[in-house]
């Protein structure tokens, strides 16, 4: 150990003491995984030639700078008997292996813990420390604290009961064509999808499809750490990964959909983001999010490592969508300022907006999603990421949070509230739900569209969509806010705002805009 330097805090790692009950002390001896993610030397994004996308192959590829470091960490973790267990050098993933007090003296951290909703987690609070010259080498540490991180973005309808019919509700069939998406069926791509608990029935997705008289999708599990395809565990998960599947499958029925299953936490939902882009076999060219939590529930090194990988993604050409945010300006903080939800506020990815969409007499009438008591749409501007050139030309209202200038989102939106909401098949019944986490599915399956008709891949859509200033492909949302019942929220307007983004889609006109738009 006198071969390194005395320790620091790690920048980034400060972690807020758990809100539930505490029970006592983890035992010292039971063994633990822990994550680290680290720093790179090479940034793909600058590689990335304009109109080309690198292969997702070339991100298999280490240098020899990709080794160096894992001398220095053997040597600093083996004096407290931890074991370097798997090394993902491509994915800039390194597992360690060690006792509970083993971890506590290395990171200098105290483990304890808590209960809440009769689930016990391992917890931590404040900073973890390091000696400067693994500082060098680490840019975050998870797994020490295993607190449920984010929060499903789904809603069900006021008094909503299960059936065995299907209920007047929309599904993305109807959905295709009231936002006018292009022809196509999604042939030849494959969208990934995000969960962090649940799981669904082979029989669900069968019942579903032939009732919209569409073919069955073929849908893959993935286990990311010890999360799993797992349904009728939990209701309100099963019936998000429903959701997410039938929402995707039915706008873009001949994609291919993989279902990433992760644990709810820091380290599962920054291993599910990581395994799902570097996977080399399936190969998503999108990505949905359903999942997030504000900003201020997150550690700043989470934030910043799940944000480096969405670069990744678009120097690779995949398009990520993530949902906004289900409970308005707020954010489910309930204090008295402006937050946003986080993994939508980072800049390399689209922010999954919501509306309330009503037709009659055959009119389309959309507003945003705002209800007092039954969630509204997030958005608003973000206190952790600076406003990306693309959205430079905004005349961006001030941001109610901080004073930050900062990302502005949602970017884009579609129907979410769930008194206007989506026919869902989970266990066997039929629900109706809402959510801005049927949003990031909906625009997953146009993409897929999009794809398929432009034979390459979109990417990152946001530079596009705000080069054009958001006139075409888009029809303009201009009644509505996003207030909460703690902080007035922004006013929906002409042109962009951070209550919708630019509107709901039009299809077709999105894929002209994108036609014009060389990717990379």
């Amino acid at each position: 150990m006198n071969q390194f330097s005395e320790i620091r805090a790690l920048p980034g790692s400060i972690r807020k003491t758990f809100s539930g009950g505490f029970i006592g002390y983890p035992n010292p001896t039971e063994r633990i995984d822990v994550t680290l993610h680290l720093k790179s030397k090479r940034h793909f994004e600058e590689r990335t030639r304009k109109g080309r996308f690198l292969p997702r192959e070339d991100l298999l590829h280490t240098c020899p700078e990709d080794f160096r470091p894992l001398g220095v960490l053997a040597d600093y973790f083996s004096a407290f008997d931890i074991k370097l267990s798997d090394i993902y050098s491509h994915m800039r993933l390194v597992r360690i292996t060690g006792t509970i007090a083993a971890m506590e003296a290395a990171f200098h951290v105290k483990l304890a813990n808590f209960v809440s909703e009769g689930k016990i987690f391992r917890t931590r609070a404040g900073a973890i420390c390091l000696p400067e010259e693994l500082q060098e080498i680490v840019s975050g540490i998870f797994g020490l604290d295993n607190r449920l991180q984010a929060f499903s973005h789904l809603r069900l309808a006021d008094n909503t009961q299960s059936s065995f019919a299907k209920p007047n509700a929309f599904d993305a069939v109807q959905l295709a064509k009231i936002y006018d998406f292009p022809d196509g069926d999604g042939s030849g791509q494959t969208i990934g999808i995000i969960e962090l608990g649940g799981g669904f029935l082979q029989s669900d997705i069968e019942a579903f499809f032939r009732t919209l008289n569409l073919p069955i999708p073929e849908v893959k599990a993935v286990s990311v750490l010890s999360g799993s395809n797992q349904p009728n565990k939990d209701s309100g998960a099963d019936t998000e990964v429903a959701l997410d599947i039938q929402v995707a499958g039915a706008a873009a029925p001949a994609a291919k959909i993989v279902v990433y299953f992760a644990p709810n936490t820091e380290e599962g939902f920054l291993q599910a983001i990581v395994t799902a882009i570097h996977d080399v076999d399936n190969k998503p060219s999108i990505l949905s999010i359903s999942w997030g939590a504000a900003e201020s529930a997150w550690t700043e090194q989470a934030m910043l490592a799940m944000d480096d990988a969405f670069r990744t993604a678009a120097s690779i050409g995949m398009s990520v969508f993530a949902a906004a945010g289900d409970d308005g300006v707020n954010d489910n903080v309930n204090n008295l300022k402006a937050h946003v939800d986080f993994p939508a506020s980072s800049p390399c990815l689209t922010a999954c907006g919501g509306t309330n969409l009503k037709i009659q007499n055959g009119q389309r009438i959309e507003v945003a999603w705002h209800s007092e008591f039954h969630g509204a749409t997030g958005g608003g501007i973000s206190n952790v990421f600076d406003r990306p050139p693309y959205q430079q030309h905004l005349n961006m209202p001030s941001n109610r949070g901080s004073q930050k200038d900062g990302r502005g989102l949602p970017d884009v939106s579609a129907v979410a509230d769930p008194a206007t909401g989506y026919a869902v098949l989970v266990n066997g019944s039929w629900l109706t739900v809402g959510g801005t986490s049927a949003v990031s599915p909906l625009y997953s399956g146009l993409t897929a569209r999009i794809n398929q008709r432009l034979g390459r891949s979109s990417g990152l859509i946001n530079p596009s969509l705000y080069s054009a200033l958001g006139t075409p492909g888009f029809n303009d949302v201009v009644q509505g806010s996003n207030s909460s019942m703690w902080v007035h929220g922004y006013q929906a307007v002409v042109g962009w705002d951070p209550v919708t983004g630019w509107g709901t889609p039009g299809g077709t006109a999105l894929l002209n805009l994108l036609s014009f738009q060389p990717p990379g």
